[in-house]
């Protein structure tokens, strides 16, 4: 394997073992705050709605408690929203009826979710008195269809990143092998007795430094053996 080869792979494994570390922790924290976003959101909006059906519960206003459950219904997410009073009996609802005539049982978490659906619940309540409460089913799946989304993002970008980074690893293999192979050749002209070879300096690196320290020993070279003829 040539040395621009080993170099390219050196700073492609390197490179890659970094993103593949960056891509666990951010998949990690993406889900994390994905799971919690989606909790926060369906609670807060159960929460909300239980705070303005107040009044239509206690006054059984069931127009007003209807247009807010079609209201509700048309945001991103939401499945199905049922109002109840405090005997447990329907005042309004919208959403999937397969959803709103299923047992319900509120979610603690994203964990406790088998049906792609979080159930959250907030009641009603007046004076430390509860008069009802709001069910509502939140659907899971945009959890993995955001994620997924950002997930391919993150795997385009580091692919690109990872192939600028081949990329520079390999025009850095080349300067480096170029350099090297002046030097090769340098030694080569000094074994076959020619003291007038030079190496072209084009930097002031490492490399530029071994070159002009080789044309000096030349010149010297050269000089000595022009002394003793």
């Amino acid at each position: 394997m040539s040395f621009k080869l080993k170099t390219a792979l050196g700073l492609a494994i390197i490179q890659g073992s970094l993103l593949m570390l960056l891509l666990y922790v951010s998949f990690t924290e993406l889900n994390r705050t994905a799971q919690s976003g989606v909790s926060e959101k369906a609670n807060t909006a159960t929460q909300l709605l239980a705070t303005l059906a107040k009044d239509g519960v206690l006054s059984y206003d069931i127009a007003t408690l209807e247009n807010y459950t079609k209201g509700i219904i048309t945001q991103e997410g939401i499945l199905y929203v049922k109002i109840l009073d405090y005997k447990g009996n329907i005042l309004a609802e919208q959403g999937s009826p397969a959803l709103l005539n299923k047992k319900f049982r509120a979610d603690s978490n994203l964990s406790s979710v088998d049906d792609n659906v979080y159930d959250s619940v907030a009641k009603i309540v007046q004076g430390g008195t509860s008069h009802g409460r709001v069910e509502l089913g939140f659907n899971t799946n945009i959890i993995s269809r955001d994620a997924k989304y950002t997930r391919n993002r993150l795997i385009i970008l580091s692919f690109v990143t990872l192939l600028l980074t081949i990329g520079f690893a390999l025009a850095l293999g080349r300067y480096l092998t170029k350099q090297l192979n002046a030097l090769i050749a340098s030694t080569e002209a000094l074994s076959n007795g020619q003291l007038d070879y030079r190496i072209e300096i084009k930097t002031n690196d490492k490399l530029g430094i071994t070159a002009a320290a080789f044309n000096r020993s030349q010149a010297a070279n050269k000089e000595r053996s022009l002394h003793r003829e």
